[in-house]
């Protein structure tokens, strides 16, 4: 019984050269880390790729930061960047009197009202 159950695959990991090796398209594109939350490469026609960290600002506005390029970074080093840099963001929302998740009303309160 045990010999016919399927095994799950293996979560693929990310090398500099499998970065060196993607494959270039006409238009920019995105592709996620599979090792880091957060953790994005942007592959461009031409040049070297670009590492970036999308994190929500206290607002839960969206920001894209360039952490560097392959040329320069290693992938991990820049997996180690975007770290301090969403920790930094997360408190600021406690301390904001007005963050972007407000308790929405419930339909009892909406027909009373």
């Amino acid at each position: 019984m045990s010999e016919n159950l399927i095994r799950r695959q293996r979560r693929k990991s990310l090398t500099d050269a499998m970065v060196a090796a993607l494959p270039r398209r006409p238009n920019r594109y995105t592709k996620t880390d599979p090792e880091q939350r957060s953790h994005y490469l942007r592959i461009p026609p031409q040049g070297p790729v670009a590492y970036h960290t999308a994190t929500r600002d206290p607002f839960g506005k969206l920001v894209w930061s360039q952490n560097g390029t392959a040329d320069v970074l290693k992938i991990e080093e820049s997996r180690e960047i975007p770290v301090p840099r969403s920790s930094a963001l997360k408190p600021a929302c406690r301390q904001a009197s007005r963050c972007s998740r407000r308790p929405t009303p419930s339909r009892a309160s909406l027909k009373t009202g």
